[in-house]
């Protein structure tokens, strides 16, 4: 101990309470060697240095053997904490071998950056490691659990797990948000614009009750809805800026939740900066330079976003698509979509219901790489600028009242999307079809969307065949349901709340993230692109601005 403490010069004293306003400071000639020390006298002050073989080594494996012994004692978690907090309140150090120790202007993502790889040991201890074949045992993770919110809901519970090798090098640590301590609760906030989107489809209720959360606040712009709206939610905070809600609420997860595209850009990077993962209602914004800008922000905030695309959530849809990968369908041939094709039909109902349909064709088809596409405006050939309009629900301009497209997949697979402004039937042909070498199956949308599978290459149930059409389940083909939904979103939403939770504690993508938000936009673009060029383009786009700007 008394080694170890000298060897800090008493630069860094035992209780970090006594130090004037809580700050201490490393001094830059004590370099790699104090950083360690100081890290192992907080885990285990009774261990000599020396008794830590791993901490011998380079700055990898000295890192390893810190956290190595933090695991076999539960309590050494919490002085470890407490040193780490300790260390993030150091203003700017250069120390040798190590690099710069810098603390984020934001005050709650602190990083200590290295020449060579990124220590965030509050964040490490938090969501674990592992080695085997990485070029360095520590990597950063994708969830950045904030030290206020260690304290508050005590996240951070070191136990041993089962049948843990004794090898540092093997060692495979927790996730972020994988609670032992299952009495931590997530918090959640709500952002919605009454009047203006309101709160999507249910985005605000599907919190409610679900296990292990909890509503905190919600911000609304429009003070009667802000009030309605808390009401609702049950829940003791409101405002009517997210920004302010959002810095002093400090939220895990945000729905944000209104329908209009015009700031959905904005409130996402305003939720990743402050380390909050996001529900978001679809479609997910206006312009790909608009997505390129929120994948970047939840990628450099490690914050995970899911999209409200409640159809890919479904049960049954799973069902489908684990019977497409049998071969209930034989070769799949073609996919054929349509938008509701209400007053909205055209360019309208292409970027506000056309999404869905598109989210579905890259679920079972994977990423288009191609489009070709034709716009009609009353019953001729659309011109740009001279046929563009404005679309409501702030999403930019749209073009035509009669749509057709064409998307080329993987192995020749082709893909056809129509909508226009229709007669009569309306909202009777929205889904898609896949049809495959022995038979077709129709998908609705929704939660337990209605699916029906025909037994019959020639894709009629008239004629030769007279083969009926049959439900498809979750359970299967003809057999009766047992999954319930309240309405047409509530199953759906309550499953990505579900999922969204769960990339978070297993560092994964959610099963409908953002990734895939955009890529149904960029094929709802293409669209208005090809009709632009006259010509097939190819994606991605190149062009990241709206075609019709």
């Amino acid at each position: 101990m008394a080694n170890r403490r000298s060897r800090l010069n008493d630069d860094v004293g035992p209780d970090v309470g006594s130090r004037p306003n809580g700050r201490c400071i490393i001094n830059a000639c004590t370099g790699v060697d104090a950083f360690f020390v100081l890290l192992l006298d907080a885990v285990q002050p009774s261990v000599d240095v020396g008794e830590c073989t791993q901490c011998i080594g380079d700055v990898d494996h000295r890192l390893a053997g810190v956290f190595e012994i933090a695991w076999r004692n539960e309590r050494a978690g919490g002085r470890l904490l407490r040193v780490v907090e300790m260390l993030l309140m150091i203003d700017k150090r250069e120390v040798p071998g190590l690099g710069i120790f810098q603390r984020s202007s934001g005050g709650n993502q602190e990083i200590f950056r290295t020449d060579h790889l990124a220590v965030d040991p509050l964040c490490q201890l938090a969501n674990g490691y592992t080695h085997d074949n990485a070029p360095s045992l520590v990597r950063r993770r994708a969830i950045r659990l904030r030290s206020e919110d260690m304290y508050r809901h005590r996240a951070l519970q070191i136990k041993p797990i089962a049948n843990r090798a004794t090898s540092v090098h093997n060692v495979s640590y927790p996730s972020p948000l994988e609670r032992n301590d299952m009495s931590q609760t997530y918090r959640v906030a709500i952002i919605g614009r009454t009047g203006k989107g309101n709160y999507g489809h249910g985005l605000d209720t599907a919190w409610i009750d679900h296990p292990g959360t909890e509503i905190v606040a919600v911000a609304d712009e429009d003070e009667k809805g802000r009030d309605a709206a808390q009401k609702r939610l049950k829940c003791a905070n409101a405002y009517a800026d997210y920004r302010e809600m959002l810095k002093k609420e400090r939220p895990h997860f945000v729905s944000v939740a209104d329908r209009w595209l015009d700031q959905h850009r904005d409130m996402v990077l305003a939720c990743a900066e402050v380390g909050a993962s996001i529900f978001l209602e679809k479609p997910i914004c206006r312009t790909l330079a608009e997505a390129d800008e929120m994948i970047a922000a939840c990628e450099k905030h490690h914050v995970k976003c899911a999209i409200a695309h409640q159809t890919r959530y479904s049960p049954r849809v799973a069902k489908v698509k684990e019977l497409v990968a049998a071969g209930q369908l034989g070769e799949l041939m073609e996919l054929r979509g349509r938008g509701k094709e209400d007053q909205r039909g055209g360019g309208q109902d292409l970027m506000v219901l056309g999404t869905h349909v598109f989210d579905l064709m890259r679920y079972f088809a994977g990423d288009a790489k191609w489009c070709f596409s034709r716009i009609h405006f009353e019953k001729r050939l659309a011109t740009i600028p001279g046929d563009v309009r404005m679309g409501g629900e702030g999403m930019g301009p749209v073009l035509g009242d009669r749509i057709t497209a064409m998307y080329g997949f993987d192995q020749g697979l082709i893909g056809h999307f129509a909508t226009q402004k229709a007669t009569a039937g309306i909202g009777a042909r929205f889904g898609l079809f896949l049809c495959g070498s022995k038979g077709i199956m129709h998908l609705l949308t929704g939660s337990l969307p209605a699916i029906y599978y025909l037994d019959d290459p020639a894709w009629m149930s008239a004629g030769k065949s007279v083969k009926p059409w049959q439900e498809v389940t979750s359970q299967g083909i003809g057999v009766p349901e047992t999954a319930t939904s309240k309405g047409a979103f509530e199953l759906g939403n309550s499953r990505i709340v579900a999922d969204l939770i769960a990339s978070v504690e297993k560092d994964r993508q959610p099963l409908g993230s953002i990734y895939d938000g955009r890529a149904a936009l960029e094929m709802i673009l293409a669209t208005y692109e090809s009709h632009k060029l006259g010509k097939v383009v190819d994606l991605p786009l190149k062009n990241r601005t709206h075609p019709l700007a």
